[in-house]
Parts: structure tokens; sequence; C-alpha cells
């Protein structure tokens, strides 16, 4: 912000100090008008936004083309140039979940314009056909698979048969949950799934990163490396695969506004954005931590495969108390 126009007044607003420069050396506000037009209010929010003095293309540009450069800068003490680990994460995270909610929300328009326009009398028919099958097997995807309709009817039924007979307390907990989800859910189970995902991925990255960390830590030198350092990785990387997945959303959602006219060139580049997610997190590893090519392959596949299994066994944990224990 240094073309902005500087104070007469040489006494800081601040603290009160004597600024001789532009900033303040004791609490280094930067001595400037205060007093401005709307265009500088609006300037002044998008550089705070996106750091216009460059830092945030930068680090952006770093973070996606050259694996691990931010974490080694940062932990060498190299901060400066950079937007911190913390503030870009959280940055990252709204834009993408706010930006790729509402992309999404237009492949759904979009899928439902088309659906509607090439549905003829004949496939809608049958399309109510599938739906019905799909209700029908879907009623065997539910854990307990409870026929009841209503909670009502299932305690009526649980109450008339003898004691021994009975479910037990979680049982009957969770069965009388899952009658309550089928009524308040009109939505197929993989459609559910899906929103439920959607709407509570960002709590569940946030939750998962510490483990990530953590495992990192645990696999590594004690002596070299803290778990602060394996933090910092972890935002770093973290933050690639939340920009990764927005890419791929808006790849899509090009593909669907130009009616699959750039079919190829969507799979081509959505190919390659998985291809580069994979082999990015071993090459982060290896600048990161500065080991051979055979001792990062084999530690990388062991994290990575270890990491997997976990994600995969804390979404099912996750969904399974935001199904049945909420």
């Amino acid at each position: 912000m240094g073309h902005h126009k500087l104070r007469e007044d040489k006494k800081c607003q601040n603290c009160g100090f004597i600024v001789r420069w532009r900033y303040c050396p004791k609490c280094g506000q930067e001595n400037i008008e205060t007093r401005q037009s709307f265009h500088y209010l609006i300037t002044h929010f998008i550089e705070d936004l996106v750091h216009y003095d460059g830092s945030f293309w930068k680090t952006i540009k770093n973070l996606l083309f050259f694996p691990g450069k931010l974490t080694r800068e940062y932990l060498n003490g190299k901060r400066m140039e950079y937007v911190p680990p913390v503030k870009l994460y959280i940055f990252t995270s709204f834009f993408v979940f706010f930006a790729g909610g509402l992309l999404n929300k237009i492949n759904m328009k979009l899928f439902e314009k088309v659906n509607f326009i090439a549905t003829t009398p004949a496939e809608l028919r049958q399309a109510q056909v599938n739906d019905s099958l799909n209700e029908i097997s879907e009623e065997e995807i539910w854990l307990f698979q409870t026929k009841e309709k209503t909670i009502q009817e299932y305690d009526s039924i649980q109450n008339s048969l003898p004691e021994h007979k009975r479910d037990g307390d979680i049982t009957r907990l969770l069965k009388r949950k899952e009658i309550d989800l089928k009524q308040r859910y009109t939505k197929k189970w993989g459609e559910k799934m899906l929103d439920l995902a959607k709407s509570n991925m960002p709590k569940f990255l946030f939750a998962y990163m510490p483990v990530f960390a953590f495992f990192m830590w645990l696999f590594h030198s004690k002596k070299k490396w803290y778990y602060f350092d394996h933090g910092i990785f972890t935002l770093h990387y973290f933050s690639f695969l939340l920009i990764s997945s927005f890419l791929v959303i808006a790849i899509n959602t090009l593909n669907n506004l130009t009616g699959n006219f750039l079919g190829m060139f969507n799979v081509l580049s959505i190919f390659t954005i998985y291809t580069w997610t994979f082999f990015y997190f071993f090459l982060a590893h290896k600048r990161v931590y500065q080991y051979s090519k055979t001792a990062t392959i084999l530690r990388g596949l062991f994290l990575f495969g270890l990491n997997l299994l976990f994600i995969i066994f804390g979404i099912l944990l996750y969904m399974f108390i935001i199904f049945y224990l909420t």
C-alpha cells in the first residue's frame, strides 16, 4: 500500500510515537491518511484479501507447482514473502467451500435442466419405475432394515413382545433413529450421504489434520523434527488438496456449461489433477524431509496408505455418528 498518501502529522495515531518514515518504529502501523475515498476502501479490501503486494500469488504458485517449497522456506525462517500457513488454510478453505458450493448448485441446475429437456413421456414412466425399484432396493441398505413406518409403531411392537425378545437399549435407540431418518429424508441413500459429506467435509478435514500431522511425527525422527514442523507440512498439503478439489469442480462446471463440448479436455484435465495430487505428496515429502528417493517412496507409500485407511474409517464413523447418534 505504498502508493497511499502519507499524513503530514508525524505522530502515530495508534501509539503516539513519532514516525520518521512511512511506518511507526514502535507498533508498525502505516502513517497514512485515515479518511479515504470509496475506491480506496474497495482496493484496500482486495489487497488485504489476496495480498495484492504479490505474496498471495507467489504463495499460490509455489503451493501448486513446487511441492514442499513453502514448508521448507517457512521452516528455514523465510516467512515474510509468503502467506502464513494457518491464514492460507483458512482462506483456502473458505473460498473452496463457498465457491465450490455455488458451482455444485450450478451443476445440479444444469443436470436437472438437461434431464427435463431430454426426457420423453416413455422415458419419464421408465424413470418412475426405476425410482420405485431404487426405493425398494434402498430399504436393504439401511443398517437394521427396519420395516416399521413410524417410531410409535416400532414402540408398540416392542411393548407387545415378551421381555426376552425385545431389543436391547442400544439397538432400540439406533432403530428408532433409523426410522426417524427414513421419515425425515425423501432422497435416495446415496444422495443423502453425498449431501452430508459436502456439508460436513470442511469439519472433517479440519478435525483430521492433527491426526495426519501425528502420523507424520510418529514415523520421523523426533530429534530432528518437531510436531510443529509436521503441522506446517500438513497445513500446506491440505491447502493444496482443497484447491485441487475446487479445480475439479470448476472444470466439470465449465464442461456442463458448454454442453460437454470440452469432453476430452475435461477428462484429460481431471486425470492430470488427480495424477499430480498423488505424486505431490511424495515430491513434497522428499523436498521437506530430504530422504533418498527409495526411502521417500517407501515411507511415503506407508504414510499414504495409513492415512487413507484412517480417512475411510473416519468418514464412515463420522457418517454413523451423524446419522444414528444425532
